[in-house]
């Protein structure tokens, strides 16, 4: 829906110039650093595919759920 608004706004207004957002840039800063660091990278591939697994599968999102509550009571796991 909004791709090439740049390239249209540019069309329109040729003096104008295109600056990302704070937060793109933030993204572009962070994903670059997590790249450099092979073990950054590869923790967080885990957190992603755990997040994944536990999203996908019911029986297993129980069982993290009793886990947590058995190991720390008095957390809570609403949301999960």
């Amino acid at each position: 829906m909004y791709n090439g608004a740049q390239a249209l706004i540019q069309a329109d207004y040729t003096l104008a110039t295109f600056v990302h957002g704070s937060s793109h840039c933030t993204n572009l800063v962070a994903q670059n650093a997590c790249k450099a660091s092979p073990v950054v990278r590869d923790a967080i591939a885990v957190v992603h595919e755990l997040g994944v697994f536990f999203h996908q599968s019911g029986k297993a999102k129980i069982q993290l759920i009793s886990s947590i509550a058995v190991n720390h009571p008095g957390t809570s796991v609403e949301g999960i």
